[in-house]
């Protein structure tokens, strides 16, 4: 989410100069910063649902998923520990558990977003050229608005769509999980062995009393 919106507020320090300068439509700018905005309330109306609307603090409210916390899409944990009561060893952060908040997942960026950065990048630069040394004409400067126009609102709808269809967030829940099962299963592997193991000593002692 920091990633998200460090790279949405570099994108539209931009376009707002060149609108000063009277070099970039008022329109493509207005939508460029719209999307942006969009998205980066968005990305924080996400993080505090996945918290259950509540503030654990700035630090964990933006720490993203790493190999340290492999769980953490998991629902949040009560404030009284896992038990849920107040009084519990882990309402202060001892042996009763951890009292970390889940962390927040990558977001994963959309084709038409990577599209779109590359034409408002591209806007960016025709705009310089030509309040700097007069080309391109007024023709290309607008082109390349009305492509970055239509992009970013294509895109800004792409993003809606799959925050609905969960295909946003899903990969990196997908790999949590993932992670989870994979551990369990050699966690299980681990115990047959040790049981079997076991199962093999207690033979031997049996046949060596036999013969003794």
């Amino acid at each position: 989410m920091c990633l998200l919106t460090a790279s949405h507020l570099g994108q539209t320090s931009c376009p707002t100069p060149l609108l000063i300068q009277g070099v970039l439509p008022g329109p493509v700018v207005g939508i460029i910063v719209g999307r942006d905005a969009l998205l980066v309330t968005g990305a924080f109306a996400a993080r505090a649902k996945s918290l259950g609307w509540r503030w654990p603090g700035a630090a964990e409210f933006f720490r993203v998923g790493s190999a340290a916390a492999p769980s953490g899409l998991a629902a949040p944990m009560p404030a009284g520990g896992p038990g849920g009561g107040s009084d519990g060893a882990g309402s202060d952060g001892g042996a009763g558990g951890s009292s970390l908040a889940p962390a927040a997942p990558l977001v994963q960026p959309l084709y038409i977003s990577k599209v779109n950065t590359v034409f408002q990048l591209g806007l960016v630069g025709t705009c310089i050229l030509h309040s700097w040394l007069g080309w391109p004409g007024e023709g290309p400067v607008w082109a390349a608005s009305a492509l970055t126009a239509g992009t970013t609102v294509w895109s800004c709808a792409a993003y809606f769509q799959a925050y609905r269809q969960g295909r946003v967030l899903a990969p990196a829940a997908a790999s949590s999980r993932g992670s989870s099962a994979g551990g369990d299963s050699r966690g299980g592997s681990t115990r047959a062995s040790s049981s079997s193991g076991a199962g093999k000593g207690s033979s031997m002692s049996a046949r060596h009393e036999n013969t003794v």
